[in-house]
């Protein structure tokens, strides 16, 4: 099929102007995608002749009518001028000649530089029909052939061009054709499936590595990491039924993943992800990184901002706001969105309305075929969203393994029986976290076999790897006999007192801080959990770690990211820190006040405390209030506000009411009150402030003449405040 008639009419038409090509490609545009389009004006264009009207579909084509060769650098500079401009998503270039294969990529490539999407509508024959001329064809005859006679095209030509475009429409092609074209020109299905690209190339990245994954994601999720020292095993009904979810037209909007710490919540919509064939958009939030969204965010905020952080930033802008735009475009079609969102641990941020919250999430991506899942603890989800949830949600209760998927895994990566696990332990390894552990510590030939694997050991190798790492060298087979020693020495003692001294656990304490050790087996090793001192002893344990640690001036806080870490998973933390803190409190010196309040700062920064547990904070906190306002000083001073800073508040305010604490607060917050910030505060920089340096130095300037005025008794008054370059301002809130 030839179009010669066609193209020969199309050379008679003037270049410019509504009765010009670039009248006929906007006719011809408006007639693809029923949208209104605008020619601009003469003079700068900024990149296009002509733009759609309206906020759905941001189009903008250049027209360029030849006769012979296109000049490659005046369309490659149409195209870069469009890079100050953010009301333009997809780009056309109109042609009546040929675009070479390498200019072609190069401009799809450039546009991708800065989140453009390129189309080339051009006389390419060889390639098949020219998409021109399949871009006129959507033209009403009649409204085409006023273009042509307004151009004195010969009624041969006319006649001609009029038979081929019928010849073409009444053809097999046309409707494919068409219905291809029209695709080519959906902007919001466009910038999706880019954004889908880049969400997916982006995720890829972050799965195959447990650093990056830390960073972005906040835990070190990361299936596709080939490092691995054993293969990921998967969940195959699990994954199966996320799947379902994600793709069944008639599943709800919501699922729900309830299971307990460790189960592998975070981990199955992943799984399920990589496993598909056409996978969709998939965003990742933690509920902390929700929570303090200000005001009342909607989806369109929510999408645009994580899908901002969550893309190849290679190809794509990050900037929130212009993709929030994008989104709102996407929400305005009626297409439906392959998009899950998914909002990962609710429970560690209690305190906030978290049934409406998804619900309304849910039902606004539902709208548009999307889905929201969420995973949580059973008992928050049956407790407090469930009965808040104004939609239906789908449930998959994630469990642990069963003893079959146990054993099998045991067998399949280790090549180790379950039978010779103690029975403590076989209990504990049902949980994924804690099996990932001992499989970790098998494959490093740290354990000989199962009979040394004790919940205890798993944790305490864990540990011993990360002191040797960052503090001091430990021969590991001294270490684990000074552990086996220890526990022995602890589970023959006869007296209290023996057993009294042997909780202080010297080199083993940053071992034993994970778990209490008791001996089970002398002869094979073995050891176990003990119900009754866990608690107590990991706080000794770990009290001794940070007391050591004080008295030898190495920074508590980078030990305590360190130590507190590794303990966290089995959801014990809390109890630890605060048995740690009721050691210190048995220490009535500098160095017990400083390690209370060491830990103090660890514990509410701890996720997923219950509130069981703030009655006993209370009450220590009215024992000993020195720790808690040194605690609640270097907070305010130094940390972003942590999980459980409005215990620590409410703490302190008990302080006013309690004769015994009173004038130990009233110490402290004079101390407080001494603090003072030696530098002028010019205000927050901005990118465009340019007078910033000037109102700084201005600032100084004036700081200093006025501390040169003053008197010989405010001198030495000023020498008695405390210079601090911290956060002094919060701090001074905190007192009044």
């Amino acid at each position: 099929m030839t179009f010669d008639s066609l193209r020969g009419a199309l050379a008679a038409l003037s270049a410019t102007g509504e009765k010009g090509f670039e009248g006929l490609i906007k006719e011809a545009l408006s007639q693809a995608t029923t949208i209104r389009f605008r020619l601009a004006a003469s003079g700068t264009q900024a990149g296009t002749d002509g733009d759609s009207d309206g906020s759905i579909n941001c189009i903008g084509y250049e027209c360029k009518l030849y006769r012979s060769t296109l000049p490659a650098d005046s369309v490659k500079t149409k195209l870069l001028s469009l890079q100050s401009r953010n009301d333009v998503d997809l780009w056309l270039l109109c042609t009546t000649v040929t675009v070479s294969a390498q200019l072609a990529q190069e401009l799809r490539e450039k546009g991708a530089d800065f989140g453009l999407e390129v189309q080339i509508f051009d006389w390419n024959a060889v390639a098949g029909i020219p998409r021109l001329a399949i871009l006129l064809a959507l033209i009403d005859a009649s409204r085409l052939e006023s273009f042509f006679l307004e151009a004195n095209v010969s009624l041969a030509e006319r006649t001609g061009a009029r038979k081929e475009l019928d010849d073409f429409r009444s053809s097999p092609e046309f409707s494919g054709e068409a219905n291809n074209l029209s695709q080519q020109l959906d902007v919001p299905y466009l910038s999706f499936e880019t954004a889908r690209r880049s969400n997916s190339a982006w995720l890829t990245a972050v799965l195959s590595d447990p650093n990056e994954a830390r960073y972005n994601l906040d835990q070190p999720i990361a299936p596709l990491d080939t490092s691995a020292r054993h293969p990921r095993v998967f969940r195959e009904t699990l994954v199966s039924q996320v799947q379902t979810h994600l793709t069944a037209s008639e599943s709800p909007s919501l699922l729900m993943l309830t299971g307990d710490e460790g189960v592998g919540k975070s981990w199955i919509p992943f799984d399920a992800w990589l496993r598909m064939d056409d996978a969709p958009l998939l965003l990742f939030v933690s509920a902390g990184r929700l929570a303090a969204m200000h005001g009342r965010p909607t989806i369109v905020d929510i999408v645009g901002t994580f899908l901002a952080e969550q893309i190849d930033n290679k190809g794509l802008p990050r900037d929130s706001r212009r993709w929030q735009r994008t989104v709102q475009r996407w929400f305005n079609g009626t297409r439906p969105l392959p998009l899950a969102l998914v909002i990962d641990g609710i429970n560690q941020r209690p305190d906030h309305d978290w049934g409406f919250v998804i619900g309304r999430l849910a039902y606004e991506l539902g709208k548009h075929n999307g889905r929201t899942i969420v995973s949580t603890r059973p008992d928050y989800y049956q407790g407090v969203v469930q009965s808040r949830l104004p939609v239906q949600p789908s449930h998959i209760p994630i469990p642990e393994w069963t003893e079959t998927e146990r054993d099998n895994i045991l067998e399949f990566v280790a090549g180790e029986s379950a039978a010779k696990l103690v029975s403590p332990v076989a209990k504990a390894l049902r949980n994924p976290r804690l099996l990932s552990i001992a499989l970790n510590l098998l494959g490093e030939r740290a354990l000989r076999d199962l009979r040394e694997v004790s919940i205890p050991h798993l944790i305490f190798e864990h540990l011993r790897v990360t002191a040797r790492d960052s503090s001091e060298h430990v021969d590991v087979r001294k270490f684990r006999e000074q552990l086996k020693e220890q526990a022995k020495r602890i589970f023959d003692a006869t007296t209290d007192g023996e057993r009294a001294a042997l909780r202080k656990l010297g080199d083993l304490g940053a071992a034993a801080e994970g778990r209490f050790l008791r001996l089970v087996d002398e002869d094979t090793g073995l050891y176990e959990l003990s119900e009754d001192g866990l608690i107590l002893t990991l706080g000794l344990a770990l009290f001794d770690r940070i007391q050591a640690a004080i008295e030898a001036n190495i920074d508590v806080n980078d030990l305590m990211t360190r130590l507190i870490d590794p303990i966290a998973a089995p959801d014990i933390s809390a109890d630890v820190v605060l048995a740690a803190a009721l050691a210190a409190d048995l220490r009535r010196n500098d160095t017990g006040e400083t390690a209370m309040a060491a830990l103090l700062v660890a514990f509410v920064d701890l996720q997923n405390v219950s509130g069981e547990r703030l009655a006993g904070f209370m009450a220590l906190a009215r024992k000993r209030p020195r720790p808690f306002l040194r605690a609640a000083e270097k907070i305010w001073l130094e940390h972003p506000r942590p999980f459980r800073a409005d215990w620590l508040e409410g703490a302190l305010a008990q302080y006013y009411s309690d004769d015994d604490a009173w004038p130990i607060a009233i110490c402290e917050i004079n101390r407080w009150l001494r603090y003072y910030f030696p530098e002028h505060d010019p205000g927050f920089r901005h990118e465009s402030d340019g007078g910033w340096e000037e109102r700084a130095a201005r600032g100084r300037k004036e700081l200093a003449e006025r501390i040169e005025a003053l008197t010989t008794s405010e001198r030495a008054s000023l020498a008695r405040l405390t210079h601090s370059t911290k956060n002094v301002w919060a701090l001074s809130d905190l007192a009044f």
